[in-house]
């Protein structure tokens, strides 16, 4: 009868596991490229798009439009607000809507520009309506839009598709 060789079981063990440990090692090791990683800063309205404005049975109409910046950096931005015939235009040709421009003299800003950095990504702006001059000034049951978009960044870009809003407000 032919004998089996005889090995040494913890030598054996001691060589598989320190291959397994070499081998797991592997993924760990990197050249440090993921330090001080950055993406861009990008600007954005949250709530962009068309977006209904109701009216109250008391006080203003307002409406709350979140400013936010995306990225992963520390760079401060300043972001300025205004009101766009171009996001409006563009608006009703996409869509094949006829919607009316409303004048800035029916509104307010509690704020046109803010301030983002790296612990304040967002930031909210109150647009404000004169309720008693759309309704004594605007026919009943008329529908007006105040294209509101981010006109200027300090720095960054700005996400195209996300830039503008548009306010309708449905005179009752």
């Amino acid at each position: 009868m032919k004998k089996h060789p005889t090995f040494s079981f913890t030598k054996t063990s001691f060589s598989v596991v320190f291959c397994c440990f070499w081998l797991l090692s592997l993924p760990a090791c990197n050249d440090g490229s993921e330090v001080n990683l950055t993406i861009p800063t990008e600007v954005y309205l949250v709530q962009a798009g068309l977006q209904t404005v109701g009216f109250p049975e008391s006080g203003e109409p307002q409406a709350v439009l979140t400013v936010y910046k995306g990225g992963y950096n520390d760079d401060g931005v300043t972001v300025r607000l205004g009101i766009s015939e171009y996001a409006l235009d563009r608006y009703n040709e996409e869509n094949a809507t006829g919607y009316r421009m409303l004048p800035e003299t029916y509104c307010t800003f509690d704020t046109r520009s803010v301030e983002l950095g790296a612990k304040r990504w967002k930031a909210n702006v109150t647009v404000t309506f004169r309720a008693s001059e759309l309704l004594a000034e605007l026919p009943s049951g008329s529908e007006w839009v105040l294209p509101v978009a981010v006109t200027g960044i300090s720095s960054g870009e700005v996400n195209a598709d996300k830039s503008s809003v548009l306010l309708l407000l449905q005179i009752p």
